[in-house]
Parts: structure tokens; C-alpha cells; sequence
């Protein structure tokens, strides 16, 4: 079951920016969100397009099936689980569902990490939510503004091509 069948395909969190990381090789970066902020691989191959981490819900995941869809007619063949964080996982579904065949992989002691943790940890959270939320409420009500002396101190230097970015010193 979906829990968020309610947003659609591309509302909600679900926003990616897809960048080409090298030929057949792609990420879908994840939109800023509250919580839960996961990314994607996507690499073709000659025996399949390969998906790496499928989100935290299943209505990201479909927007990831879109982008691969507008990227190549290859099916996706496989899709590996990196770790049990839910976070990287719940988006699974949509891909055998989308690919009839398509295998997902791990490890197995991220297999049994899944089985064993991944279900009670979801629950732990959705009970942590209601006094997380009044936190929050609090924080805000009594944050003050920064001392205007404040400065943020920033990157001098990015470069979105590289790894690593030539700057000048």
C-alpha cells in the first residue's frame, strides 16, 4: 500500500533533479525535504538499467520510473538496496510492478536488517511524531533572530561538473 498515493506523481516531496554524472550514469538528487531527503542511481547497462535506492515512498519512486522512462527504453533489470534505512528502501515496489522481472538486491545482513529493524523503526518514528511536532512548535516560538554581527560562512568554492572542483586560490 501506498502512503502517499495522495500527493500524485510529481506533488509532494517527490521533486529530483536528474544530472548526468558520466555516459549511462545519472543521479536524481532529491528536492530539500523535511526528514527525508534520498537520492537515486541510475546506470545503463547492456544488460539492463540498474536503479540504486528507490526512496522513501513509493510515489517517489514512480517519479523516478518517469525519469528513466524519458531516458532510455531499456527496462530496469535490477534495483539495489545499499542499507536498511527506510529511507532508501520503501520505494521498492514500484519497480517490479513497473518492470515484471526486474530483481532487487542486498546483502543479506541488510536483508535481515530489513526484516528485523525496518517495520519497528518506521514505528518507533510515527510514534515520535506528535511530540517532535509540539518540539518544533516550541523551537519556533522562542527563537530569536540571529545578532545582526552574524555571518554565515560559506563554500569559496563549488564547481557542479567535478568531484572535485578546480578553484582558484
Amino acid at each position: 500500500m501506498d502512503c502517499c498515493a495522495h500527493e500524485g506523481p510529481t506533488a509532494g516531496d517527490a521533486r529530483f533533479d536528474l544530472r548526468r554524472v558520466a555516459e549511462g550514469v545519472h543521479v536524481a538528487v532529491a528536492a530539500p525535504a523535511y526528514k527525508v531527503n534520498s537520492n537515486t542511481a541510475i546506470i545503463e547497462s547492456d544488460g539492463g538499467v540498474v536503479i540504486v535506492d528507490t526512496h522513501s515512498k513509493p510515489s517517489a519512486a514512480r517519479v523516478i520510473v518517469e525519469h528513466v522512462r524519458e531516458l532510455t527504453k531499456t527496462p530496469v533489470r535490477f534495483v539495489v538496496n545499499t542499507h536498511f534505512h527506510w529511507d532508501h528502501w520503501h520505494g521498492n515496489e514500484v519497480y517490479p510492478a513497473a518492470y515484471p522481472g526486474a530483481e532487487i538486491i542486498t546483502n543479506q545482513l541488510t536483508r535481515e536488517a530489513m526484516v528485523r529493524k525496518g517495520l519497528k523503526r518506521i514505528q518507533d518514528h510515527l510514534r515520535q511524531v506528535p511530540a517532535e511536532v509540539a518540539r518544533l512548535r516550541s523551537d519556533l516560538a522562542a527563537a530569536t533572530p540571529p545578532p545582526s554581527s552574524a555571518r554565515a560562512c560559506r563554500p569559496t568554492c563549488a564547481s557542479p561538473n567535478r568531484i572535485w572542483p578546480r578553484c582558484a586560490r
